[in-house]
């Protein structure tokens, strides 16, 4: 979270620099494809926790994934991402996470809601059960206006913002880009969200993007998983955090 935040008002303090998520997603993938064998979720999350996670991110394609919604009734946060489709939603509801965000999916892979007229109804109805258990809901869209006006209007409690562009240019770019995330978490924060960036967060840019006013925190994937071939998944997540401080 910020660090300018008002103790007794919208925001709370937060000495300790913006929330960190370690997204399990990537970390599995790379791990099996270097194994070939599963992960034991429970302890790779408990490791991430003591390294200074303060929230887990899974992700859920199927309801018949147990092992993901077992997990969900563990210890610390969990943000469990879904599609709003009914199936999931459902999964979801039984699981009952700390939080789960809404995506869409590309060639199998998460990526921000559009939001479009013909979803909308779709989103609600998630939305709308999800928060009647009590379950902290937001939406991954991209850093517009519009989307996160709407993502408001769906009565979601916070956004992930989308940082993928900010991520893939240099020089000058950078700097725009860096000017157009401000602005999104601003305008998030004023419409009473909570905002988080994801999707391109790596060890290059993430103390940049800490430094954002009203920033509450950062989900990081791939950057972590990455790193942690080279130095461990306990000193990987440590550095990040140290990074995000």
């Amino acid at each position: 979270m910020a660090k300018d935040k008002k103790k007794d008002g919208k925001y709370k303090s937060f000495s300790g620099g913006v929330d960190l998520g370690f997204d399990l997603d990537p970390f599995c993938s790379l791990s099996q494809v270097r194994t070939n064998s599963p992960l034991d979720l429970p302890t790779v999350s408990a490791i991430a926790r003591r390294s200074g996670a303060d929230q887990i991110v899974l992700h859920l394609r199927s309801k018949s994934e147990t092992e993901i919604l077992k997990l969900c009734k563990g210890p610390g946060k969990i943000c469990l991402k879904i599609e709003p489709k009914p199936d999931l939603v459902a999964a979801a509801l039984t699981a009952a996470p700390s939080s789960v965000c809404l995506v869409s999916r590309t060639d199998g892979r998460p990526a921000p809601m559009t939001l479009s007229d013909s979803s909308l109804d779709t989103v609600k109805k998630a939305v709308l059960a999800l928060k009647a258990r009590k379950i902290l809901v937001g939406i991954s869209v991209k850093a517009e206006a519009v989307s996160l006006r709407r993502v408001r209007a769906l009565g979601a409690d916070f956004v992930e913002i989308c940082a993928s562009d900010y991520a893939q240019v240099s020089g000058k770019r950078l700097k725009e880009e860096l000017e157009q995330l401000q602005l999104a978490v601003y305008l998030a924060s004023e419409l009473g969200l909570k905002p988080w960036l994801g999707c391109g967060i790596n060890y290059q840019n993430a103390r940049a993007v800490s430094q954002i006013t009203r920033l509450f925190g950062v989900n990081v994937g791939w950057a972590v998983a990455a790193h942690s071939i080279l130095w461990g998944l306990k000193s990987a997540i440590s550095e990040m955090k140290v990074l995000i401080a």
